[in-house]
């Protein structure tokens, strides 16, 4: 015969045994949702809300606004295979101010900036990831003011511009006078 108190303590321990497995695997589903939660948080609290993530699944509600945001500049088609780790969301600052807080929150929370300038890059190297660590794209694409300076004969280009648009601008402001020299196709982005 087995005591009373022997089926006590393994009770006691099997139930303290479960109650690990438990508590563990809620921490780690909680630790790896945990990032992309500090990122939304971290933007809707710095009133940043022109963000798209990536669809979970196809049929997700946002997967058409997110493929469309991530496809829209990519002119090497090899960056669309499968096998390229995709960025875990897409901002659209509207504002200097924005892209800091939106750079700022990205580091918070862990993850890669790519800044992605307006343009398309043949390399992907705004919107891909060798290292396999989470990263997010940071599109420009709305920080495209082109202000030029006649008196002073300059011109302040915002990242997002292509050089179409600077190009365009700069002959619109100064009659055709000025031009601006950078490249040959309109489509690239005057950012870095």
């Amino acid at each position: 015969n087995i005591p009373w108190f022997a089926f006590a303590k393994m009770a006691k321990f099997f139930s303290v045994a479960l109650l690990h497995v438990i508590v563990s695997s809620f921490l780690i589903t909680f630790s790896l949702c945990q990032p992309l939660h500090l990122i939304t948080s971290c933007l809707i609290d710095h009133h940043i809300t022109n963000f798209s993530l990536h669809p979970t699944t196809p049929n997700q509600s946002n997967s058409t606004s997110y493929n469309n945001l991530l496809l829209f500049s990519l002119q090497n088609l090899r960056f669309t295979d499968p096998k390229y780790p995709k960025p875990s969301l897409i901002i659209l600052p509207q504002s200097k101010e924005q892209l800091v807080d939106g750079f700022l929150c990205s580091k918070h929370a862990g993850f890669e900036a790519r800044i992605r300038c307006g343009g398309h890059s043949y390399e992907g190297l705004s919107s891909t990831s060798n290292d396999g660590k989470p990263f997010l794209i940071i599109d420009l694409m709305d920080l495209d003011q082109v202000v030029v300076d006649l008196k002073s004969e300059t011109a302040w280009v915002e990242g997002g511009a292509t050089l179409g648009n600077v190009y365009l601008t700069v002959a619109e402001k100064t009659g055709g006078e000025y031009g601006f020299s950078g490249g040959t196709c309109p489509t690239i982005g005057s950012g870095v």
